[in-house]
């Protein structure tokens, strides 16, 4: 993820943090939300977005954004103190050519948006 950017990228996005914030929350309703601004949303830690990814799950069905919310609840250690189960299904003996990953039903997809919300209100912004 790093290599997508510069080091002084990386610097710009993170000293003007809240405007990268507000450009991903203008970006996000709109039809193409991007490997960049979705790489970018984790690198900045934009818990504060989880709200309006949720939204627009809701309206594309991207797993890709229900993947952020778990990489956001990821870098926090809230998937292994919460949701032990789901972390040790989805991270542990993980590698490159053989990537873990949950059944995309129903049931799993509640899950990860229920401890999504459930991170927003407890984590920080």
């Amino acid at each position: 993820m790093s290599r997508l950017w510069s080091d002084e990228q990386i610097a710009y996005f993170q000293q003007h943090r809240d405007s990268a914030i507000q450009y991903l929350q203008a970006l996000l309703p709109t039809s193409y939300f991007g490997h960049n601004a979705q790489k970018l949303t984790i690198l900045l830690q934009a818990n504060e977005l989880i709200p309006t990814i949720i939204e627009r799950y809701h309206v594309t069905k991207s797993k890709e954004l229900l993947s952020i919310t778990l990489q956001l609840m990821l870098q926090h250690n809230f998937l292994q103190q919460v949701a032990p189960k789901l972390y040790k299904t989805l991270y542990e003996n993980e590698s490159i050519t053989r990537p873990n990953y949950l059944v995309y039903n129903d049931k799993n997809v509640q899950q990860v948006i229920t401890l999504a919300r459930q991170f927003y209100t407890n984590y920080p912004k």
